[in-house]
């Protein structure tokens, strides 16, 4: 009775942590809400499997921070702010 006492404990533990502490911790460090990091945990294994787990959450934030960056410039862009010599030029 205390192995199966146990291994209940060490599954609740498990649960919790990968399923609020984790999401949570990634959250701040990451700046993405802890249910988009679940989100895209799920899609990620489902479409990729552990690889995609590993990979989902890096992708997501980098997405996140390029919407991010062009809602920021489409945003300058009208309203002006946001003038013509700021803008790199290529020569070529």
């Amino acid at each position: 009775m205390t192995a199966v006492i146990v291994v209940a404990v060490v599954v609740a533990v498990n649960q919790i942590e990968g399923d609020v502490l984790a999401p949570i911790v990634l959250g701040r460090s990451l700046r993405l809400h802890p249910l988009a990091i679940l989100l895209a945990l799920a899609a990620g294994t489902i479409l990729a499997g552990i690889v995609g787990a590993i990979l989902a959450v890096p992708f997501a934030a980098v997405a996140w921070s390029a919407v991010k960056a062009w809602r920021e410039l489409s945003g300058r862009r009208a309203s002006g702010a946001l003038d013509e010599e700021a803008l790199p030029v290529s020569e070529a």
